[in-house]
């Protein structure tokens, strides 16, 4: 953080922090990380928020989705608020699946091939595929569901700006940026320390909310 008035430095320093944004946003899943939104989904693959980093559950809501909820969708411009559905209320939380669980649903279009899931014509599961969430079974039909997620909030922009990680946890970004300056400057006494105070922020900011311990970041070892 000393050579910041270097000419090479102030060039890289966004790319510190881009670094050490996708590093925080990996492992750390803070109280204040976590949203519920509804929305109507009208596919069996969909997307989530942009903002999201982890689905945690999915709900299905009880509410019809009628044809004025697709008109009031449809002229919501991009990145606007979506309609809300009359009472929100969730009916089922779907079970989370992996992908060895997919199999018993393909194939099967009889109604009768419930699989211990409950009735074929409401999603009873999901599972994420990468960045989107495969609803099983799939009803043919717009549904209402409840999401809840953590969301890393907005990305900080370059030059002066903040946000919601930077607020609760400065050391991360402080520290992040720390250990990728240490390591394009070969410096690894600073790249260690800075490691070990970035997973120490981190952890305490898990572990406030649930005892989470570790972080699944490591420090680099020997010359690799």
């Amino acid at each position: 953080m000393e050579r910041g008035a270097e000419d090479e430095a102030s060039e890289f320093f966004n790319i510190w922090v881009r670094l050490a944004e996708s590093e925080i946003y990996n492992v750390l899943r803070a109280s204040w990380m976590i949203r519920r939104g509804t929305a109507i989904v009208q596919a069996a693959v969909s997307d989530p928020a942009p903002s999201s980093v982890q689905v945690i559950n999915v709900g299905l809501i009880g509410d019809e989705v009628t044809t004025e909820h697709l008109a009031l969708l449809a002229a919501v411009p991009a990145g606007g608020p979506a309609p809300t559905p009359p009472t929100g209320e969730i009916i089922r939380h779907l079970e989370p699946l992996g992908p060895e669980q997919l199999a018993p649903f393909e194939g099967h279009h009889d109604r009768r091939y419930a699989n211990g899931y409950g009735l074929y014509d409401e999603p009873q599961g999901f599972a994420v595929e990468g960045h989107s969430i495969r609803l099983v079974r799939w009803p043919g039909r717009p549904v209402w569901l409840s999401f809840s997620y953590y969301s890393r909030g907005k990305r900080l922009l370059d030059g002066p700006d903040t946000n919601e990680t930077l607020y609760h946890l400065p050391g991360a970004y402080f520290y992040g940026c720390q250990r990728h300056a240490a390591i394009m400057y070969g410096d690894r006494e600073l790249e260690e320390r800075a490691t070990r105070a970035f997973l120490a922020e981190i952890e305490r900011a898990n572990s406030e909310a649930y005892g989470a311990q570790g972080t699944g970041i490591t420090a680099r070892r020997g010359g690799r």
